[in-house]
């Protein structure tokens, strides 16, 4: 039995794409929130929240991926980039938070962080999976 050829490199579309698909989910859901502002404060608000998701999930997804690649074997390396992109998202937005002087940073943050910690989550465990499926046996 010989071993599964190891899947092809998808470069940068991966991350990319997570990127948009979150600018389009949450870029949605603030011209939902503020349409009745009237049109220029939800577009600025749309636009904004959009350019925010989508920077921070490819962003991170970038940096979960090199994470992952630190670990010696599949499982550590889930571990690494799993608890280690959550620290570094929910750090980054509580520390952002504190110096802007929001007044409740867990509630604001907390859904966000939950949001993000299972998505890393569920992306690091299928790096895992397809790096699992490429080892020799």
């Amino acid at each position: 039995m010989t071993a599964l050829p190891p899947p092809r490199r998808k470069g940068p579309l991966r991350p990319l794409g997570f990127g948009v698909l979150a600018a389009l989910l949450w870029g949605g859901w603030a011209l939902y929130v503020n349409a009745s502002a009237g049109a220029g404060p939800a577009a600025r608000a749309t636009l904004a929240q959009a350019l925010l998701s989508f920077s921070a999930t490819a962003g991170l997804s970038f940096v979960l991926e090199r994470l992952f690649r630190l670990g010696r074997t599949p499982l550590r390396g889930f571990f690494i980039a799993a608890v280690g992109t959550t620290s570094i998202s929910a750090s980054t937005m509580a520390t952002v938070h504190a110096i802007v002087g929001t007044p409740r940073i867990l509630a604001t943050v907390g859904p966000t962080v939950a949001l993000g910690a299972t998505f890393f989550t569920v992306y690091a465990w299928g790096l895992r999976s397809a790096a699992s499926r490429n080892l020799p046996s």
